[in-house]
């Protein structure tokens, strides 16, 4: 992972959001369907892995897309869609393994997400994205 995703381009993101969201009722919207134009089979996978959440469901989409421009932002560049295989390929214990490759994302999991079952699908979906 390039050494520029740091917690300080974690908060920068944050706080990016924060503010369009104060401006716009619509942002978180618009972030989470962005997140399923670009990430669809990602999206399709927290929208039945965490059905069980009602709209906390909705609320994983939103922080998936907050972890994919973190991303974005430390590559400079559009992320690659993730496919189903991607996801399997990475579904043993992903939170540890974004804690130990990742742990900025760890950390903004763990501080936003308050359901186990959410911050572990979120955290497959940022570990396949690395």
């Amino acid at each position: 992972m390039s050494a520029a995703l740091s917690e300080a381009l974690v908060a920068a993101v944050a706080a990016d959001v924060s503010q369009r969201m104060a401006e716009s009722a619509a942002y978180a919207q618009l972030a989470v369907g962005a997140f399923v134009e670009e990430q669809p089979d990602a999206a399709r996978f927290l929208s039945a892995k965490l059905r069980h959440l009602g709209d906390a469901a909705i609320e994983a989409l939103f922080h998936a897309e907050v972890l994919a421009e973190c991303l974005r932002r430390a590559r400079q560049t559009r992320l690659p869609a993730l496919g189903f295989a991607d996801l399997d390929a990475n579904a043993e214990t992903p939170l540890t393994t974004l804690r130990k490759r990742a742990e900025p994302l760890a950390d903004y999991l763990d501080a936003n997400v308050d359901h186990a079952d959410a911050r572990d699908a979120i955290a497959l979906v940022a570990v396949s994205l690395l």
